[in-house]
């Protein structure tokens, strides 16, 4: 995209590798996660437990939004991961932060909940230096990820190469 746009890109980092850097940030603190299912939940809590942050709330991932607030907020948690795939975690997210009344930082982690927990392994690094992630998780999961990958490919895609066209005409001062 940012060729597309004739600027130079920056670094790249995706969420499955933020995310537990960002966890190790909060050692010593409360962690509140709600996301994915059994077993994998409670594994992806030991590895953060093991990480050295107190898990002070576990939900699964697939209920409706309305029962996440009492329990995030009772468990007066400092950080909330939210594992729960888009739109939902988003919209829970959103949920949520409008009606805390103290800080609590929000983490949308979408499958990395799932791959602390190893239900689902990383793509080789080959694969991710070379930005492929996509594609070999597309080959792990593609009735779940075609949408996604294929639907919201081509309509990135289409807009990364309207903001292209738009960028050329505007380099040109508006002439054609």
């Amino acid at each position: 995209m940012a060729a597309l746009l004739l600027k130079k890109s920056g670094l790249n980092m995706n969420g499955t590798d933020l995310i537990p850097r960002i966890i190790r940030l909060f050692k010593g603190r409360k962690v509140a996660v709600c996301g994915t299912s059994e077993p994998w939940l409670s594994r992806a809590c030991d590895v953060i437990r093991e990480m050295g942050c107190e898990v002070v709330l576990q939900l699964d991932g697939f209920l409706e939004r309305d029962a996440y607030l009492r329990p995030v907020f009772e468990s007066r948690a400092d950080l909330l991961i939210l594992g729960m795939g888009m739109p939902k975690q988003e919209a829970v997210a959103a949920y949520i932060s409008e009606q805390a009344t103290r800080p609590i930082l929000i983490l949308n982690s979408g499958a990395a909940l799932d791959f602390m927990a190893n239900r689902f392994q990383r793509a080789p690094a080959i694969w991710r230096k070379s930005g492929f992630e996509w594609l070999f998780r597309f080959i792990q999961e593609p009735r779940r990820l075609a949408g996604r990958y294929l639907v919201g490919g081509f309509m990135f895609l289409f807009t990364a190469l309207r903001l292209a066209a738009l960028n050329v005409v505007c380099s040109r001062g508006g002439r054609s």
